[in-house]
């Protein structure tokens, strides 16, 4: 399926120098899928201060054979997820999709949600991770196509905690064995 690396490396580790912001527009498409046999690839956005991810990313595997990909849409500071992630497999186990800032809230909407104050959280962020979010039908859409999500909280050293916030339901209703998991720093 190929990698995609676009900011850095996976959680911003190795030698891949870091990019204080990333942006995925809307209409964007990062694609590391498998055609017909083979793993998906693997697809990182990553940022120091903000990630915008609005775009579609895929890293499917392969249509006869092979495991879904690996994605990860993170930064060390804030991030707005609104993109669609399919890490599926159709003959295959599927892959994984990591969300990686220091605090973040799912909140309601749809996926692909772009307005002008998420757009502002980006290109004004000041590291401080008080606004990352993602839509609850992102998850849903990634979970019931049959990628697994990880929501994961560290601690950045700074006034954030790590903490994991739920406004908005998340339903799993199809995806086979796909799961979703909250792996906080502090408080869930």
């Amino acid at each position: 399926g190929g990698t995609i690396h676009l900011g850095g490396d996976w959680q911003g580790q190795g030698d891949t120098p870091t990019s204080e912001y990333a942006y995925v527009g809307q209409n964007a498409i990062l694609n590391a899928r498998a055609d017909e046999e083979g793993d998906g690839g693997e697809v990182v956005v990553w940022s120091d201060v903000a990630t915008g991810f609005f775009g579609l990313i895929t890293a499917k595997g392969g249509a006869n054979s092979g495991n879904g990909g690996s994605v990860e849409t993170s930064s060390k500071g804030n991030l707005q997820a609104y993109g669609n992630v399919d890490a599926s497999a159709a003959n295959g186990l599927g892959g994984e999709w990591l969300l990686d800032p220091d605090n973040l809230t799912v909140i309601a909407g749809a996926p692909g949600l772009v307005d002008a104050t998420n757009a502002a959280n980006v290109i004004t962020a000041s590291g401080n991770a008080t606004a990352s979010t993602v839509t609850n039908q992102t998850i849903q859409n990634a979970l019931n196509g049959g990628s697994s999500v990880t929501l994961r909280t560290h601690d950045n050293n700074n006034a954030e905690q790590g903490d994991i916030t739920v406004n908005a339901t998340i339903t799993k209703s199809a995806g086979g064995n796909a799961t979703l998991r909250m792996e906080s720093h502090d408080d869930v």
